[in-house]
């Protein structure tokens, strides 16, 4: 057996430190920026959906731990009370709660909505994260396409039944509404905004709904009577999160054991996917550009689809008409 001489040595150290450096800096750049800023959210209300896991639970942390009192809204009632636990230890605060909430549900978001009017008088901001992904055709409680039942008309239902709490605060209310870089996919028919399962693509669906989604941030920000109200769209990043934990794909054994390394150093963690949140949450300077979308802790230009106001325009008519909106509870906007 021949050894290797002293320079071999030398070179093969060499290598395997420059592979290191070089993984370290490829996963530092693609984990993305960090919102440093301090500052405290005592006696500030702080609604966040989906907060049971990924940056959902990230956000509420992180926003609990600045001293806001934050409502969990989660689906599952044992998820959401397991993160209650959680978030209660890690930060050794009672200001924290679940109250079950159901997307893909009028009835549940009405009674959720209801809950909090009795409970609160008003609320800082309403974080709209909970979402699906890559899951195959299913449809609401209400006979809606999943994705666009739960990642956006939930939601807006959710805030439209919301906005007078926000309006109360006297610290002005935040919307922030967890977008994605796939809205520029998003090609929406006004004709058939809930996709059928003759026709179903699982891309083409999170797509649109994530662009309805910036386009409902934008027209909010435009109709709104209420001046405490700022809106804004939130990218995290590609996310390893398990938003897609129902799909076949991201349920199989290649894609949870054999894609570790690809979706450790290419993929944001959950906690470095919930900066951008926490900024439009907690930082000042998102408050000049209400109805803006923000990706790495900063203002980013929306594509050119989500700013296409006679668009906008229309999913809201047609948002207020599937979610039977009365004309009370549309008072906040013209």
């Amino acid at each position: 057996m021949k050894w290797l001489e002293m320079d071999e040595w030398i070179d093969i150290c060499c290598w395997i430190l420059i592979s290191m450096v070089t993984v370290y800096l490829l996963k530092r750049t693609c984990s993305g920026i960090y919102f440093l800023e301090e500052g405290r959210l005592d006696d500030k209300v702080i609604v966040v959906t989906g907060a049971n896991s990924g940056i959902g639970y990230e956000t509420a942390l992180e926003l609990t731990r600045r001293g806001a009192s934050v409502i969990l809204a989660c689906r599952d009632r044992q998820r959401g009370l397991k993160a209650e636990s959680s978030i209660k230890k890690a930060t050794n605060s009672s200001a924290v709660r679940f109250r079950q909430l159901d997307l893909g549900s009028f009835k549940s978001i009405r009674t959720f909505a209801k809950t909090i009017k009795l409970e609160e008088k008003n609320l800082y901001a309403l974080i709209n994260n909970a979402g699906v992904f890559w899951c195959d055709f299913s449809t609401t409680q209400d006979g809606f396409e999943l994705n666009f039942g739960v990642n956006y008309l939930g939601h807006f239902l959710l805030t439209m039944l919301l906005l007078p709490l926000l309006n109360n605060c006297q610290y002005g209310g935040r919307v922030v509404t967890v977008s994605s870089i796939m809205h520029i996919f998003g090609q929406l028919d006004l004709n058939q905004l809930s996709v059928k399962k003759h026709n179903y693509n699982f891309v083409k669906a999170y797509s649109d709904s994530k662009l309805a989604s910036v386009l409902f941030t934008k027209e909010l920000t435009k109709r709104l009577k209420l001046p405490r109200v700022t809106t804004y769209c939130a990218d995290p990043g590609i996310v390893s999160t398990n938003i897609g934990r129902e799909s076949k794909l991201m349920g199989s054994y290649f894609y949870r054991v054999l894609l570790i390394p690809l979706r450790w150093l290419f993929f944001k963690s959950a906690f470095s996917g919930s900066q951008t949140v926490i900024y439009c949450v907690c930082s000042s300077s998102p408050l000049k550009y209400s109805g803006a979308c923000f990706s790495e802790c900063e203002h980013r230009s929306a594509w050119p689809s989500a700013v296409d106001e006679c668009t906008s325009s229309e999913l809201w008519r047609e948002s207020v008409k599937l979610t039977n909106l009365s004309d009370n509870e549309m008072k906040c906007c013209n």
